[in-house]
């Protein structure tokens, strides 16, 4: 749906500015080298200008050789993404739509992006201030990396967070209850239209419902998992206002609530032993509260004025409310009725019911029924269950789509903090080296340089769960039936960010705290 594309062009933009935020920072990182290299190109008579169109230049060659590298993943994964998602997409997409120039302009912005702001700082730094070495301890320089670690953070626990109430939205529409069956349901799709089209469904219905496995057969124009798609307007007989509704209208045969479980709160349901139904309606508990009742019980017995049909139907039974389609969409108001007196509407499904035995053999046996009675219509068919659950095939691509990016987004933040750390190592082996000499342990060299990024991922988990939470929230009031919030949504990701920023930290700072202080000192 529109609201999943939205979340993941948004998403796949965060993941962007991730890596154009970690080449930000790895290039103010390596200031201490560039300033003296941009010093001498300055004090040699180079322009500001000019150095600002050196660093766009050193930019447009990353951003271009990244651009290459993913064209050419996405042409090979493109068959891989096609099979996960049912469509058929091929490269082309970018040459015949508007598509490609939204991506030469996200290219272009990356570039600039990604190469003014650290050409703007070290342009605008003295020669001489450069040629000393001071730029790195700069305020500016070290509150902008900060800045730009949290974002990424924030990004990568947004993701997380999402990925996690993704899954158990779809764990709980699948494991919810629906009200009504769907397992061991094979589905017929209405044969074409024929000579004696009705004796030879009426012949075939009862062929097929004396073989063993089979317990009932039903007609219908929808089953649980399709809309019910046909609308009337209703009129309560009783009511002074003549109101008109427009509601939902299922026909079926005499067997269709008793094939498909459908649990009665009032009344019975349709049967020939009451000398023919053809007259009467059975309701939900959604129809019954549009059209006014006040309970169940009060509607048993009212009459409907119904379009289409020449005399007012009389209400028999009233049966609970039942998911017709998937738990994003609320209990819609149904009537039932035969089809005999709604002849107009089509009949599109034949349901057969089994109670026990091998659903391959069903099939095979059902379809030599129907060869005999209608070689001319295609044996389509499919088993409802199956189909019921492709409804939640959308949300379950979305889900897989969120996981991967949120591993993506992790695994770039974590290699630009890798390198944050192994540049914040560097500046600092000497101060290290003076620690050891002076009695300090490892563990506190390692709170030593690990604190700054420590504070920082805490600050990014204070942005990220409220964030995460609204945004989140926003997307869950899209289904009208939801998981509740659990405290894991949350704190699953922030435990595992930490444990991954853990290792990342330790495994950089290893080097230095296990170093000999006489390296790095034996020229002081």
């Amino acid at each position: 749906n529109r609201s999943s594309i939205w979340v993941l062009i948004c998403t796949a933009l965060a993941i962007l500015c991730i890596a154009w935020i970690n080449y930000i920072n790895m290039t103010v990182a390596r200031s201490m080298e560039r300033a003296k290299e941009i010093g001498i190109r300055r004090a040699s008579g180079a322009s500001r200008r000019q150095v600002i169109i050196q660093f766009l230049f050193e930019s447009l060659v990353t951003n271009s050789i990244a651009f290459i590298l993913a064209a050419g993943l996405m042409e090979a994964l493109m068959p891989s993404f096609n099979n996960l998602t049912g469509r058929d997409l091929s490269f082309s997409v970018w040459f015949t739509t508007s598509l490609g120039g939204y991506l030469l302009l996200i290219f272009a912005i990356g570039v600039f992006l990604s190469g003014f702001y650290p050409a703007t700082v070290l342009s605008g730094i003295k020669p001489i201030r450069m040629l000393k070495g001071k730029f790195t301890h700069t305020r500016g320089a070290t509150v902008t990396r900060k800045v730009l670690v949290v974002l990424q953070y924030t990004a990568s626990l947004v993701l997380l967070c999402g990925t996690l109430i993704v899954y158990a939205q779809l764990r709980y529409m699948r494991n919810a209850s629906l009200g009504v069956r769907v397992d061991q349901t094979l589905v017929l799709k209405f044969p074409a239209q024929c000579e004696e089209l009705a004796m030879k469904l009426e012949a075939l219905k009862k062929e097929v419902a004396l073989l063993p496995s089979v317990r009932a057969v039903t007609v219908s124009g929808a089953v649980p998992g399709t809309e019910v798609a046909d609308f009337l307007s209703i009129v309560r007989e009783s009511d002074v206002t003549k109101q008109t509704r427009l509601l939902e209208m299922l026909n079926c045969d005499e067997y269709f609530l008793d094939a498909y479980d459908l649990k009665f709160v009032a009344g019975r349901g349709f049967s020939e032993d009451y000398g023919g139904d053809v007259y009467k309606i059975v309701l939900n508990e959604s129809a019954v509260r549009t059209l006014g009742f006040e309970s169940a019980d009060a509607a048993l017995g009212q009459r409907l004025s119904v379009e289409t049909v020449d005399r007012p139907m009389q209400i028999i039974g009233v049966v609970k409310d039942y998911h017709q389609q998937s738990l994003s969409k609320d209990y819609t108001p149904i009537l039932f009725a035969l089809h005999e007196k709604l002849s107009w509407m089509k009949q599109r499904y034949i349901s057969v019911v089994m109670e026990n035995g091998n659903p391959r053999d069903l099939v095979k046996q059902v379809g030599g029924v129907w060869e005999r009675y209608f070689p001319d219509s295609s044996y389509d068919y499919f088993f409802l269950d199956q189909f019921f659950d492709q409804q939640y095939r959308q949300d379950e691509v979305f889900g897989l789509i969120v996981a991967l990016f949120a591993i993506l987004a992790i695994f770039i933040s974590c290699m630009g903090l890798g390198v944050l750390v192994m540049f914040s190592c560097s500046t600092r082996i000497r101060e290290m080296g003076i620690r050891k000499v002076l009695g300090a342990s490892k563990m506190q060299l390692f709170y030593e340089l690990g604190r700054e990024f420590f504070l920082l991922i805490a600050i990014a988990v204070v942005i990220a769960l409220p964030l995460s939470g609204w945004i989140m929230g926003d997307w869950l009031n899209h289904y009208s039936f939801r998981t509740d919030w659990e405290a894991w949504f949350f704190l699953v990701p922030v435990l595992l960010l930490c444990v991954i920023s853990l290792l990342t930290i330790g495994w950089q700072t290893a080097k230095t705290i296990f170093s000999k202080p006489a390296r790095s000192l034996r020229y002081e």
